[in-house]
């Protein structure tokens, strides 16, 4: 089951000045956004805006121009980024350092950190914002994703739970949003920690605030999940779909499910097939654990054969972790069996 992806708090936006040099790129890169700018379509239509620190994938090649999306798709200019690398610290630093605060500076460093692979170090980060603003909810916030990148769940529900009070001391209204995603992220580390109530919770909050938040139905729908509450799951699943058509976790669980579900009232092996098929389109085939789960709805519908030949791709896309137990599926799937999920009971899970 995937666990539901982070969201990004929002931080300090300020006028940087462009210090990137020209680099050819190619749909796929991932590069650092090194100025605060906008992205644009149709030669000068703003669509969106971007920020210092903030890692996007290319999707697109133009000439100087990179199609690139922060939920939002539009165009930039490649002298406002620089390719992920550590290269890119260096290069943050030196377009931001003395035109801005060091509060400013060591924030978009995290970002990086983050998607370089090293969240102690983005912790970091975010701790010297904390100290240098400590009343800055979007430190607090940044600095528990790192937490939660790094197995600490605890850390990373106090430092969340930080980030909350301090915007409900605010009573901005134009923190609500911000406010909703707060409650999310946090309703994802105690889904982490296995404190699916809390998080059930949380989620109520956060939809309370921001019913139209996509993010949150999936959060909830995998507590719902963890729960063996699977009617309430699907239902969220369903909810966070009909919010983003293209967000593939919720496809993957909800075929999950319907597939694998130790309470046959929830199996349906064609509505399976039709969820995973789905999120192995949207994530171009890569992933082995949709294309996995489109291997147990084969199986759940009695296409063994068709199981076994997708769940042999899943073993050579799988990291050799994950290996072990995707043979075990496939030597079911060889001998006629359909994989089952463990059966789950709220009474496991308590609230505080």
């Amino acid at each position: 089951m995937h666990r539901p992806t982070l969201t990004t708090t929002a931080c300090l936006i300020l006028l940087l000045t462009a210090t990137a040099s020209a680099q050819t790129y190619k749909p796929g890169d991932k590069v650092v956004v090194v100025d605060q700018v906008n992205l644009v379509v149709s030669g000068s239509e703003v669509v969106d805006e971007v920020f210092p620190g903030l890692v996007l994938r290319v999707g697109a090649v133009k000439d100087k121009w990179l199609w690139l999306s922060n939920g939002k798709p539009g165009w930039l200019d490649q002298k406002h980024v620089v390719p992920l690398s550590r290269d890119a610290i260096s290069a943050l630093t030196t377009a931001l350092r003395g035109k801005h605060s060091e509060a400013y500076l060591h924030n978009a460093l995290g970002f990086v950190w983050m998607e370089l692979g090293e969240p102690d170090i983005a912790v970091d980060e975010w701790t010297e914002v904390i100290r240098l603003v400590p009343h800055h909810f979007a430190g607090w916030g940044n600095r528990a994703l790192a937490h939660h990148e790094s197995g600490d769940y605890e850390r990373a529900i106090g430092d969340h739970s930080e980030a909350i009070r301090i915007m409900l001391l605010d009573s901005n209204e134009q923190h609500s949003a911000a406010l909703a995603k707060a409650y999310s992220n946090r309703a994802i580390a105690l889904g982490a920690n296995e404190e699916y109530l809390r998080a059930i919770e949380d989620c109520n909050k956060a939809i309370r605030i921001d019913p139209e938040f996509q993010f949150t139905y999936h959060a909830r729908g995998y507590a719902h999940h963890h729960l063996g509450q699977y009617d309430q799951a699907i239902a969220d699943y369903g909810e966070s779909i009909r919010r983003d058509a293209k967000f593939v976790k919720s496809y993957s669980n909800r075929a999950e499910i319907r597939a694998t579900c130790p309470n046959a009232a929830f199996r349906d092996g064609e509505l399976a097939i039709a969820d995973a098929t789905k999120a192995c389109e949207l994530s171009n085939w890569s992933d082995p654990a949709h294309i996995a789960t489109l291997a147990a709805a084969y199986a759940e519908s009695g296409d063994f054969d068709a199981a076994i030949r997708w769940q042999t791709k899943a073993i050579e896309l799988a990291a050799d972790d994950d290996k072990q137990d995707y043979r075990t599926r496939l030597a079911r799937y060889e001998s006629g069996q359909p994989y089952r999920d463990e059966p789950k009971s709220a009474a496991l899970t308590q609230a505080d």
